[in-house]
């Protein structure tokens, strides 16, 4: 019970005092176990949804824009699901290495550890946009979001993107002990690629 109550600090410390909390994660002897924790639960909360999308048959309202077949995208987002972890780790190369290009010495598990509260905490919050917009589904029986919800589900994109950046950028200050613009500028770089290919993957 108290690794779930550090685990909630962090968690909410990230979202109002990023910098503090992520130079107490990095000093944490717990830190990797912790940040383990804080996977499983973020895996828990979402599975049910893309659960609960397969099974109503979820079209996304962008399904013009997709190169595999609109009915299966449900299907698509849990067969991939278990592959976010690479995410994880292709962000961290992607520092560790902008950090060792910059000179820096410091140890790679904490780049690991806040590099994975840098992209949980907004995808969590993307998650809790994706569980509101489910009701509606479930109440009328549609398949596709409309109107307000739309509108209501790129609002979370936006936010988890500039989130995201945000947490890259000081996740990479403070573990790599880089200067700002040098922080920024991998910071940049990291989500560039980060989303384009997630972005590739579905659309192109």
């Amino acid at each position: 019970m108290e690794d779930i109550k550090k685990v909630c600090k962090y968690y909410i410390g990230t979202i109002i005092r990023p910098v503090k909390t992520f130079k107490a994660l990095c000093v944490d002897k717990n830190q990797l176990k912790y940040t383990l924790i804080l996977l499983i639960i973020c895996g828990a909360l979402y599975l049910p949804i893309l659960i609960a999308y397969v099974g109503i048959g979820m079209v996304p309202w962008y399904s013009d824009l997709l190169k595999i077949p609109a009915e299966k995208y449900s299907l698509y987002l849990l067969i991939s699901y278990p592959f976010l972890i690479i995410g994880f780790i292709f962000d961290f190369g992607l520092i560790e290495f902008g950090g060792m290009l910059c000179g820096s010495k410091t140890s790679t598990r904490p780049v690991f550890v806040l590099v994975c509260y840098a992209i949980v905490i907004p995808l969590s919050l993307s998650i809790l946009f994706e569980g509101i917009a489910l009701f509606p589904i479930l109440l009328t029986g549609n398949k596709i979001h409309t109107g307000f919800w739309i509108g209501w589900l790129i609002s979370s994109y936006i936010l988890q993107i500039i989130w995201m950046f945000i947490l890259l950028c000081i996740a990479a200050y403070i573990s790599k002990e880089l200067k700002k613009w040098q922080a920024i500028v991998i910071g940049v770089i990291t989500n560039i690629i980060h989303w384009s290919l997630g972005l590739a993957l579905l659309f192109y």
